[in-house]
């Protein structure tokens, strides 16, 4: 569907509740929601067995309201909900939302019931949340069309979606309320029939009140997954960072997801690289969610990448700074100005080792505002934690959270809290004289383990560092050149099935990727004379689409050093074959010296449509799954990602006296492998090379398999 208008269905004037009863508990919620949370639009109780519900007049049927509300919610029972659908539809509703359940999690009928959701509401032109599904909660509006517990939201500038509506509202609000952590919008999509989570997250970037973006994930709908990286895009220029808790990693919750929601969980891996490549933030748990979200809402984005440390305990500036080094964080040293001042010993009752992180001392508490200009002043340092080894409440504490807050106020650059002490008073109390409460209320991100505020540390840095990648490569990414797509295309239009190697490499050169020299042979004599024309040493091999992987059959001799070698390699290949494999040749090629092993190769994902994934040869891929994944088209500073993050990228440098390889043909070699998954994604299911010879002069594309799906098939 094209891109709608959710403003009908997110911010309504006027709504009518078909299924209006006290009896029903997610009617009843619902209607006390609306009615507590403030909706000062016009509401609508639809039943036409009931005269009234808590007071509010009841209406027999939607054909009977005085006007054409802007949202129907519909808590009827899963067997009415189809028809009570197309009354809203005909009678020119623009928007439905669907709390009732039993559809794409409930079975096929289900599944076919969901189907024919989605027509409905492309027929008559609605948006629809759900189903199968909690609510929404619109804080700016306000609207609290949901059907949840009663629960105060503050208002803030986050907003959320999730597929989970239980997740939402007991796993991310519950405890963000408790956190005074502030939501402009929650949404809880459900099995998302037909509008789902690029659809909201469109929507967000758009809206003014929203400044950071959350997810509970699931799962995206098939071929959603380019949908959702184009709205990523939008809000990275926008500047809205996007946090994704996203479930389904193992095989066991990856079924469970399908049995909760119907939706495809599709493959982890993929998922991660797309979320790194679009700068999406992905977390591990639902209160990191909420918890680093808010660290964005309250902060200005970094300038760069100095983070200083200032702590009242040695031990925990020295957690956050081992934290900082395993994962590549910078911790500028003081400068010369910062050591001097410290040095003189007037804010320190004791002086030991300057440095970052900064050993204040608890002593060094009372003088935050001078500790945290030198900090502030200094251009070097773009991020500053403070870590806090004391008591949290009492008037000290207090006067160390207004400190704090006040120095916030006065610079651009992100200052957040790791507070570690009781929060109760001498006699085991609460007290209002609560500073960590006091951070929690205020514009001051504050954390209370270390582990936490070093996700917030790392998020907020890695974010500053995409924005900065993804301003460079702003606009289109440039195909590489002399490609002939569409000889490439009239090459594979009548081939089915498993290209042989000769035709993948034919296929291959359309995209101006190099391969050996090489002969196809009809037996061993024609064999033994193109070895002669190549040079010794050579490969021999069977040509057959019947053998993708040549090795494991037996089909494949490498370092053949003469003529008689030549035959016998062929005569014993041959032996091992199977009567019914289909033999078209004997493949003679040149040996490629001084390269090392990388597999470059492409395959469709469900969600995302064709992903390229990259590797070195050998134990590296066979072994420790050792290998890099993109969704093209994929530029070239991309590629060379993809490269550096392997954990064998040394050993394409050089080591034992042997060249580096050309990790710039690699690069190519990549690129061009993404464009042609994308030019031929209705024609090719896989293709890899394995191995890519990358020598230091070029690259050569030796074993080649290609896998062709069905004409005019979606990727």
């Amino acid at each position: 569907m094209a891109v709608q208008d959710l403003r009908p269905l997110l911010a309504p004037r006027s709504i009518a509740i078909v299924g209006a009863s006290a009896s029903n508990p997610y009617a009843s919620r619902l209607i006390e929601n609306l009615g507590n949370g403030g909706f000062d639009g016009r509401v609508y109780l639809i039943n036409p067995r009931q005269a009234s519900v808590g007071g509010l007049p009841c209406h027999p049927s939607i054909e009977a309201l005085p006007e054409t509300p802007d949202l129907a919610i519909l808590v009827v029972p899963q067997r009415a909900v189809l028809d009570v659908l197309e009354t809203c539809g005909r009678r020119g509703i623009p928007a439905a939302l669907i709390i009732s359940a039993g559809f794409g999690e409930a079975g096929d009928a289900g599944r076919e019931a969901q189907v024919e959701i989605r027509r409905i509401a492309e027929a008559h032109g609605m948006v629809v949340c759900g189903p199968n599904c909690l609510g929404i909660a619109n804080v700016r509006a306000p609207a609290m069309m949901h059907s949840y517990t009663g629960l105060p939201v503050p208002r803030g500038n986050l907003a959320l979606v999730s597929q989970s509506g239980a997740m939402a509202f007991a796993s991310v609000l519950s405890p963000a309320a408790d956190r005074g952590v502030g939501f402009a919008m929650v949404v809880s999509s459900g099995n998302e029939a037909v509008i789902d989570t690029p659809d909201y997250v469109r929507h967000f970037v758009d809206d003014p009140d929203v400044r950071v973006i959350a997810s509970l994930l699931e799962g995206l709908r098939p071929g959603r997954g380019r949908a959702f990286l184009d709205v990523a895009a939008r809000a990275a220029d926008a500047g809205k960072p996007i946090l994704v808790c996203k479930v389904g990693r193992s095989e066991v919750g990856s079924r469970q997801v399908v049995s909760h929601t119907g939706s495809m969980t599709g493959s982890d891996a993929v998922y991660d690289a797309a979320f790194a490549q679009a700068g999406v933030i992905r977390v591990p748990d639902p209160d990191d969610l909420f918890e680093i979200a808010s660290a964005f809402s309250r902060c200005a984005e970094p300038r760069g990448e100095g983070i200083a440390i200032l702590s009242t305990s040695g031990g925990l500036g020295v957690v956050l700074a081992d934290k900082c080094g395993v994962h590549g964080l910078e911790l500028p040293p003081l400068s010369a100005e910062a050591a001097e001042r410290l040095a003189k010993g007037d804010m320190f009752l004791v002086v030991g080792d300057l440095g970052n992180p900064l050993d204040m001392r608890g002593q060094g508490a009372q003088h935050l505002h001078e500790l945290l200009d030198l900090f502030i002043r200094d251009d070097r340092y773009h991020l500053i934690t403070v870590a806090l080894g004391l008591p949290a409440v009492g008037e000290r504490a207090v006067k160390i959270a207004r400190d704090l807050i006040e120095m916030a106020g006065k610079t651009d650059k992100p200052l957040i809290v790791l507070w570690m002490g009781t929060r109760l008073d001498p006699a085991g109390r609460p007290t209002d004289l609560d500073g960590f409460r006091l951070l929690e209320t205020s514009r001051v991100p504050v954390f209370s383990s270390p582990d936490k505020c070093f996700k917030a540390m790392q998020a907020l840095v890695g974010y500053h560092r995409f924005r900065q990648r993804h301003a460079e490569r702003r606009g289109a990414v440039a195909g590489p050149a002399g490609i002939d797509a569409s000889a490439a295309r009239a090459f594979v239009a009548d081939k089915r099935g498993t290209l042989d190697e000769v035709e993948a490499r034919t296929l291959l050169a359309f995209y101006g990727i190099a391969g050996p020299r090489e002969h196809l042979a009809r037996d061993a004599d024609e064999a033994a004379r193109a070895a002669k024309d190549i040079g010794y040493p050579v490969a021999v091999k069977i040509v057959s689409p019947d053998l993708p992987h040549k090795t494991e059959a037996g089909a494949v001799a490498l370092g053949v050093r003469d003529e008689a070698a030549v035959r016998e390699a062929c005569e014993a290949m041959l032996a091992r074959q199977r009567p019914e494999t289909h033999v078209r040749g004997l493949l003679v090629q040149e040996m490629i010296a001084d390269g090392r092993e990388v597999i470059v190769g492409a395959s469709q994902d469900p969600q995302f449509g064709p992903v390229v994934t990259c590797g070195l040869g050998g134990v590296f891929v066979e072994v420790l799954r050792d290998v890099q994944r993109r969704i093209p088209p994929i530029d070239a500073g991309e590629a060379r990602s993809m490269i550096a993050a392997l954990a064998g990228a040394a050993t394409l440098g050089e080591f034992r006296g042997r060249p580096a390889a050309s990790v710039d043909a690699a690069v190519d070699v990549i690129r061009r492998i993404g464009q042609l998954a994308l030019d031929l994604a209705d024609r090719i299911a896989e293709v890899e090379i394995n191995p890519l010879m990358v020598t230091p002069t070029g690259a050569i594309a030796v074993d080649a398999v290609v896998v062709l799906g069905a004409p005019g098939a979606q990727p």
